[in-house]
């Protein structure tokens, strides 16, 4: 997740669940080491589904109404994807079984809808259909508590506003419940003010992205799953090859980014806030309509409208890259999870007991290794913070540091400011301007077979440390066809191909010089000037070839029912 200005570097629930895609940032395309402590393996598929069945519990696989959707080229069918971490071999995040393993959690994750998909832009789309829903069991920290409470967090998305200039601002940074603003009907009309207007933190994580390169938002708000908290979370759409915050810019033949940005990430979270961490395991499933449904809020009906449409026969690879929080001391556990993050404790265990003898022997949430009295507990309130400055040890990124609400103007502390994004607060961090710990990456390939099917550009699998370009086939003049179907390379900038890789240019014939008429003067021909004529054998005369056709741009139309794309060489 890309965050500007102050971040809670800490990374509780509600500044860091991405729960199916999130903005890369130039730092994810590192080798990883395998001997590192934390374990990294995320687990997820997606699937053709057909929105009218009900699946009666989406985050258990193998029930009634999965995946049941056509894969006739041209309908209009939903795309389901799962998304797991730490679910062990039973595939299900069920904490305290002894099956889930302990993995770090995901930092960032981007996944890909191929570029020949049909996918709806946000404004051929009333404001307020409903698009799409998740579901996810997450395991949460609450109140300063170890990181052990399953919490189940629907949403429903409806179809939101991608204009940038009418935005919704919420509360001030640090106060309670600062989205709440995002939740409620100013205007009345039955639709959340979160979704009729801009969320303003929105305009900071993407303020490189030119307007016209955002496609389509889906918006969706919780307030029923944590106690005075109001969850919002954005699915931003963009075009396919859109430069990502941070530099990155994918291959456009990955298709269209889906960035996921929960809460407002640009911003410090309270110490009042109920959650204090989040951890694996994790299990989310996401569905997006093929076509719209009614919102029965609303006094119109906004159902019917085309938002996902299959391509043509094909094999279409849809990827996932996804990368882990960082992991400063090598002791297995991810920064944001961990209070020492500078001081390895290995034994400690994140979501067990509060009492760990050997490992928190005051049961204060505060590791032995970093605790100034490990046996001995503050004896006067608040006993689970060490530093006094108003945050719970599990829930400080700096708990021997003092960086709460009143040190937010101090330069180099601040509210529990993470200027980096390591977990660790720059009030005690190193290195507050890079990451600290190493990171793991994945990408998680699914193929989707539209009618009589093919050969798809990726093959499906897992895939370590990985750089999402790179598993593309290579396509060296950039039209969109690989080289080994490419049957005219070298095709110039910009010019609009065939399947075949051909250009309007590169077919077109080229056409005969006309020669230029030579004249054999005679010597009574010779002009008086006393001008020497051409020999039989000189001068034929230079002709002209004016060669048409040039750079084609590209371009994507849409229409009802429909749409098509043209493909187009980027530099």
């Amino acid at each position: 997740m890309i965050m500007a200005g102050k971040r809670a570097g800490k990374r509780p629930f509600m500044n860091a669940l991405g729960l199916l895609a999130l903005l890369v940032i130039g730092a994810l395309l590192l080798g990883q080491d395998a001997a590192y402590a934390t374990s990294f393996n995320p687990v997820g598929t997606i699937c053709l589904d057909d929105q009218t069945t009900v699946d009666p519990n989406p985050l258990v696989p193998g029930d009634a109404g999965e995946c049941d959707g056509s894969n006739a080229p041209g309908a209009n069918v939903a795309l389901t994807s799962s998304l797991g971490i730490g679910l062990g071999p039973d595939g299900l995040s069920q904490h305290g079984t002894g099956d889930d393993t302990p993995d770090a959690l995901y930092d960032h994750v981007v996944a890909f809808t191929p570029p020949e998909w049909g996918v709806a832009k946000g404004t051929d789309i009333p404001i307020g259909a409903v698009v799409g829903t998740l579901n996810s069991n997450a395991t949460l920290g609450l109140l300063g508590n170890p990181c052990w409470s399953p919490v189940l967090v629907p949403f429903t998305f409806v179809n939101a506003s991608i204009n940038p200039a009418d935005t919704i601002i919420p509360k001030a940074p640090g106060e309670r419940d600062r989205l709440e603003p995002l939740a409620l009907d100013a205007n009345g009309n039955l639709i959340f003010d979160g979704a009729d207007k801009w969320p303003s933190y929105l305009k900071d994580i993407f303020a490189g992205v030119p307007v016209s390169d955002i496609r389509a938002r889906l918006f969706g708000v919780n307030t029923t799953s944590v106690a005075d908290l109001t969850i919002v979370l954005n699915i931003v759409v963009l075009e396919p090859g859109t430069p990502l915050p941070g530099g990155i810019t994918p291959d456009p033949r990955l298709g269209y980014p889906a960035v996921t940005v929960l809460q407002d990430p640009t911003a410090p979270a309270s110490p009042d806030d109920a959650v204090s961490d989040f951890c694996s395991p994790l299990s989310v499933s996401t569905t997006v309509f093929g076509v719209t449904e009614d919102n029965p809020n609303t006094s119109t009906d906004e159902g019917g409208f085309a938002y996902r449409t299959n391509p043509a026969d094909g094999a279409y690879s849809f990827l996932t890259f996804i990368t882990s929080l960082p992991d400063a001391d090598n002791d297995g556990h991810e920064n944001p999870l961990d209070p020492c993050p500078l001081t390895p404790d290995p034994n400690w265990d994140p979501r067990g007991p509060a009492y760990q003898p050997g490992s928190d022997d005051d049961a204060d949430g505060l590791p032995n290794s970093c605790d100034p009295d490990p046996l001995n507990r503050p004896m006067v309130p608040p006993e689970f913070d060490e530093d006094r400055d108003s945050w719970m040890n599990r829930f400080d990124n700096c708990p021997l540091v003092k960086n709460g609400p009143a040190e937010e103007d101090i330069p180099g502390v601040g509210n529990n400011t993470d200027s980096d994004g390591d977990g660790i607060g720059d009030a005690c961090d190193p290195n507050p301007k890079s990451v600290d710990g190493h990171v793991h990456s994945q990408c998680l390939v699914t193929v989707i077979e539209i009618g009589s099917g093919g050969t798809p550009p990726i093959a499906p699998g897992t895939y370590q440390d990985c750089d999402p370009n790179a598993l593309l086939p290579a396509d060296s003049d950039g039209d969109g066809v690989p080289d080994a179907d490419d049957q005219c390379p070298n095709t110039p900038q910009g010019e609009t191909v065939d399947a075949q890789g051909c250009s309007e240019s590169q077919l077109a014939p080229t056409p005969t010089p006309t020669p230029t008429p030579t004249a054999v003067l005679g010597a009574a021909q010779l002009p008086e000037t006393g001008g020497q004529a051409s020999s039989p054998q000189g001068g034929m005369g230079t002709g002209s070839l004016l060669l048409l056709g040039g750079i084609v741009a590209g371009a994507i139309a849409l229409a009802a029912g429909g749409w098509y794309a043209k493909r187009r060489r980027l530099s």
